[in-house]
């Protein structure tokens, strides 16, 4: 018996990526979705104030990206809806206590529901030279 590939493993599971916004964790983001479109959920852990500046940033950073090209065009005017089932932005911070998440209720949900962490943050600070 040959072992499951990467995306047979990520059906039906719930998958969370740290440092969502960076450059090669948007492009496994795409990668994912287009590779295995019943992934069942991919928290995004995004540095932001609260969950509606996470979620305008995910629409803003990686939603609008060309690479998503191909799955706007299989999912044509279902993908935005298609796209938010898959994608939970989550309001935090990797430094921080609990992620910076906030809201305990949401954090118990992360944590009941995740089977695959990927790790994907970097500790940045953009006022260093």
């Amino acid at each position: 018996m040959e072992p499951a590939g990467v995306a047979e493993r990520l059906h039906g599971k719930t998958v969370l990526i740290t440092g969502a916004t960076g450059f090669i964790a948007k492009l496994l983001v795409e990668k994912i979705l287009r590779l295995q479109p019943r992934v069942k959920r991919l928290y995004l852990l995004v540095r932001a104030p609260d969950q509606v500046s996470a979620k305008e940033r995910v629409r803003s950073v990686i939603m609008q990206l060309q690479i998503f090209l191909s799955l706007r065009e299989k999912y044509q005017n279902h993908f935005t809806s298609w796209f938010w089932d898959k994608i939970f932005p989550v309001a935090g911070e990797v430094s921080l206590n609990n992620l910076g998440i906030g809201n305990v209720d949401l954090a118990e949900d992360i944590v009941k529901e995740t089977n695959i962490i990927i790790h994907m943050a970097a500790a940045v600070n953009f006022r260093e030279r």
